[in-house]
């Protein structure tokens, strides 16, 4: 038998582990002196802590090691937890590797310009949320007043409510990209 710091270097885990294994029942001493309150453990007991550290590797949670370590655990449960400890580190993976891109792509910008960015574009997700719009062919920019009065009555009788700024995006035939023909020049509509 060991003293809990013999077992300790020699499995390369904490004591402070070895005594919460204890405490959550995952891996107890084969004896406890009852005058001392030292732990002992038996060599052989180092399968079962390889197991709990190779599981907890992998990113499963003590509660969860807890119950694969049960005899009565099914093989259908340890399928299941381990697809869905593989998606998760998946998802880990695919968030890593947007995150690295950006670093890249900040990389890039900096050796490019010398300098930090003035600006930085940041994504960020809000629920989904429901949109009211008026699209319309306006003789000029003044008119526009008239579409956010269209909404504002169509909200009224629907009992609907604003939760944000009105916006208006107004393309002038005057900025409009044109494109030469035989016949003359045609205004182009990117949609």
């Amino acid at each position: 038998m060991l003293k809990i710091g013999d077992f300790s270097r020699f499995a390369r885990v904490s004591v402070k582990a070895l005594r919460y294994y204890d405490e959550l029942g995952l891996l107890k001493p084969v004896k406890v002196d009852e005058f001392t309150g030292y732990r002992y453990y038996a060599a052989t007991q180092l399968t079962q802590l390889h197991r709990i550290v190779a599981l907890k590797d992998m990113g499963l949670s003590l509660e969860e090691i807890a119950r694969l370590l049960k005899d009565d655990v099914s093989i259908a449960y340890i399928l299941d937890l381990l697809h869905i400890k593989q998606e998760e580190q998946r998802r880990k993976l695919e968030i890593e590797a947007e995150r690295l891109k950006r670093v890249e792509e900040w990389l890039v910008k900096v050796e490019r310009e010398g300098k930090m960015p003035k600006y930085e574009i940041v994504i960020k997700k809000i629920e989904s949320q429901k949109v009211l719009s008026v699209r319309e062919i306006l003789p000029d920019y003044s008119h526009i007043s008239g579409l956010f009065r269209k909404m504002d009555g169509y909200l009224t009788k629907s009992g609907g409510q604003m939760i944000g700024p009105p916006l208006a995006i107004y393309c002038s035939l005057l900025n409009t990209p044109t494109v030469r023909s035989r016949d003359g020049v045609l205004p182009v509509s990117f949609e």
